[in-house]
């Protein structure tokens, strides 16, 4: 290595140091021995293959789930602990890694009167937020079944809900609603997608689309193809579907 090289390497190790005390809150030693995870931890060469634990993540990325290749992490956090149990159990079969697990709770905006205990969990790995992060979701419309549910099992986790009629999933962005529905219909499922504006919890106005399900034969489908992580929503279901 030159000197200049070694140079480079040393502030940039030194830099990460600093980032990951900052964002981790966590002690010298600590974020030396971490950084240099970061630079050495490699995925498996089976987690490039798209299986379901993949597809799963790749769905609940897309809702609620973040990833940040600046700072190296993929990332739930969530009210419902089963949720963010079943991303955690995902994360590690898929990439080897130890994932962390807890419980926060954040100050709640003015504008929210009551605010639950998040959980969270999360990897740190360079290699894998940049892998899910340039992963084409489009790619799964031509997959088998198992992946197309466990991907839209990770996106109903996120942003689908129960209704006194219907299965609803929400998003802002239209294209994943188009693979939605198109993922649906594949699977033998009915839906329909509406169009409307909705303000967010800050009064701002955001257009939404949704995708619904509402005949009685693709709810069942739905609930045994898809279904839900989440113990509240799958009861709901369950519900919706014997009425």
């Amino acid at each position: 290595m030159t000197e200049t090289r070694h140079l480079d390497y040393w502030r940039h190790s030194l830099e990460n140091i600093a980032r990951l005390r900052d964002i981790s809150k966590i002690s010298q030693p600590v974020a030396v021995h971490k950084s240099a995870e970061l630079r050495t931890k490699r995925l498996p060469s089976k987690a490039k293959n798209l299986a379901a634990d993949l597809a799963y993540i790749l769905g609940v990325i897309k809702g609620d789930g973040c990833v940040s290749v600046a700072q190296r992490r993929v990332i739930l956090s969530a009210t419902d602990k089963d949720f963010v149990s079943e991303f955690k159990r995902a994360l590690e079969n898929w990439s080897e890694f130890s994932a962390r697990f807890y419980s926060r709770d954040i100050k709640k905006p003015v504008y929210i009167k009551n605010r639950k205990t998040q959980w969270v969990s999360y990897i740190d790995s360079k290699e894998a937020a940049e892998f899910l992060a340039d992963f084409d979701v489009h790619k799964i419309q031509t997959s088998s079944a198992e992946i197309k549910c466990a991907f839209l099992k990770g996106l109903f986790d996120s942003e689908g809900s129960v209704s006194k009629d219907s299965v609803i999933f929400y998003n802002s962005n239209f294209r994943i609603i188009e693979l939605v529905y198109n993922l649906l219909t594949d699977l033998g499922i009915e839906p329909k997608i509406n169009h409307y504006k909705a303000k967010s919890l800050s009064g701002k106005e955001i257009s939404y689309s949704r995708v619904c399900i509402y005949k009685k034969d693709s709810l069942r489908k739905f609930a045994n193809l898809v279904g839900f992580s989440i113990v509240r929503k799958a009861d709901k279901l369950r519900a919706l579907v014997e009425n």
